[in-house]
């Protein structure tokens, strides 16, 4: 008898035995398989819908707050019964002239106007009147973020992103720069952000200036309606050094209203690369060094920004609360300068300290 048949029949067994487990099994492998790609198909399709609703839920936020300020924004400049005029600002009926000056017309379009001659002279890089010209004299600072309103849905439908908000005039020494005595708010675009070390220049600014600011970054949404400086310290995930490069679209030549409806002056930002905690410092107590082309062009500390850069993010929050348009996670927010504002010229190079948050620089170039 041949020995080796037993052990060649024994795989050949082996063989056959694996060969049926394997086409018994494949059945099953193939019913696991449809049922994952099924559960996969089903988790996308629920993720998609929740971002069309979420989608759908900012842009009728957007909607409502809009139709708010252009609410108010006619109420203040709305028209005296009587001789059917306005002090200084427009009526019914009417047009702009050649001269850009308004012959009663509706509100609306005068808000329209304001929002495209903004538009225009940061798309040319050069400056335009002041927009109190449309709005009337007397046109206060709702008028002016129904301008900035208009402009914000516009840069959105046009692909643009919201980053974050900033607050403007919280430093005692920039409210006496321009002559005004209240904080106001303005957007931040993605696109305007810049990194510690980039080059600033030829990026269509008209008449820049610089300041030092503390950036909070969020992370959590601040919601609440009326918040406390603890929801703020609980909402927020670091800070960063930052410089904020103030522009005009109107060469400076400003009021409330005009700078509200140029975006509160917004131009640039430029933030520093190394997150800090808030529990590893005090911002009310730090102290900032501002140095241009190696010399020291200014100081601060962080009490002069409304008493602590919290306390400005804290009247951000409540505003935008009652805006119906609260701050969201992951939003920037640049809290107000740690000192006055500085003018910048090509080939600037600037350079900040923040005791205990970090060093942020940029440079200007000729081009």
């Amino acid at each position: 008898m041949d020995c080796k048949a037993p052990h060649q029949y024994s795989r050949h067994t082996t063989r056959v035995r694996v060969w049926c487990r394997a086409v018994k099994l494949r059945p099953e492998s193939a019913t696991l398989k449809a049922a994952a790609e099924r559960k996969a198909a089903a988790t996308r399709k629920a993720a998609a819908t929740r971002k069309a609703t979420a989608t759908r839920k900012a842009a009728a936020t957007l909607k409502a707050a809009a139709e708010r300020l252009r609410a108010a924004a006619s109420a203040a400049i709305a028209p005296r019964v009587g001789d059917g005029a306005v002090d200084g600002g427009a009526v019914d009926g009417g047009a702009v002239d050649d001269d850009g000056a308004v012959t009663a017309r509706p509100e609306s379009a005068v808000l329209e106007a304001a929002a495209e001659r903004l538009r225009a002279a940061m798309v040319a890089g050069v400056p335009c009147e002041p927009v109190r010209g449309l709005l009337g004299d007397s046109a206060g600072p709702e008028a002016g973020y129904a301008v900035q309103q208009i402009n914000t849905e516009h840069w959105l439908a046009a692909g643009r992103r919201v980053s974050g908000h900033k607050v403007g005039l919280t430093n005692p020494a920039v409210q006496e720069q321009l002559g005004m005595d209240e904080p106001i708010w303005g957007i931040l675009y993605s696109d305007k952000c810049r990194t510690d070390g980039d080059d600033i220049g030829g990026t269509g600014l008209i008449e820049p200036r610089v300041e030092v600011e503390v950036a909070v970054v969020l992370g959590a949404d601040l919601d609440k309606g009326q918040h406390t400086v603890a929801d703020v310290i609980g909402a927020t995930a670091y800070v960063l050094p930052a410089f904020e490069i103030v522009d005009s679209r109107i060469a400076w030549d400003i009021t409330n209203c005009d700078m509200i409806a140029d975006n509160a002056g917004s131009g640039l930002y430029v933030l520093g690369t190394r997150p800090v905690p808030l529990a590893a410092v005090d911002l009310r107590r730090v102290e900032m060094r501002l140095t241009i082309n190696g010399e020291e062009a200014a100081t601060g500390t962080g009490a002069a920004c409304l008493g602590n850069p919290l306390n400005a993010v804290l009247w951000l929050a409540d505003t935008m609360s009652r805006r119906g348009t609260p701050l969201q996670a992951g939003e920037t927010i640049m809290t107000g300068s740690l000192c006055g504002m500085l003018p910048l010229s090509a080939g600037d190079e600037l350079v900040a300290d923040i005791d205990g948050v970090g060093t942020v620089s940029a440079h200007m170039s000729a081009t």
